[in-house]
């Protein structure tokens, strides 16, 4: 197998292939799922044109979305914290938490003691009970894996 750089046309997303030489044999599965240029002697993946590896690119992206950055900086403007430096105010953090959701319109803290917490997880259904461990299992693997 002689891998092959493929570039996809449509997006410029670049993936690597073991893609057969035109002398290999290959499975049914494969030269049925793949074109052939008209001459039939060499198959290429639909959509995809072949490059060299000279001709890729490597493009690193922010992860961070521009305008979330922009919705962040401004909430913590409005938390008092000017560019992210000093205390959090609580008055405008439980205004931003009504507006945003995070608390219900009418609470007036934003501390929920250790016994709240336990008395509102046994309240809750066995599917909202499991599906709320299920959820802070999948979390926990998340951040370890990071």
């Amino acid at each position: 197998l002689t891998p092959r750089y493929y570039i996809n046309s449509a997006t410029r997303a670049t993936s690597l292939h073991d893609i057969p030489s035109p002398n290999a044999s290959t499975s049914t599965s494969t030269s049925t799922a793949m074109s052939s240029i008209s001459n039939g002697s060499v198959q290429h993946p639909p959509c995809l044109t072949m490059v060299t590896p000279a001709e890729v690119t490597l493009e690193i992206k922010n992860p961070v979305d521009p305008t979330a950055l922009l919705q962040a900086k401004a909430i913590l403007a409005e938390l008092g914290a000017g560019e992210g430096l000093g205390p959090i105010l609580q008055p405008p953090l439980l205004k931003v938490a009504h507006r945003l959701g995070d608390v219900y319109a009418d609470s007036t803290q934003l501390v929920i003691t250790k016994e709240e917490c336990r008395e509102a997880f046994e309240g809750l259904t066995d599917i909202e009970r499991n599906a709320l461990v299920n959820i802070h299992a999948r979390v926990t693997r998340f951040a370890e894996a990071q």
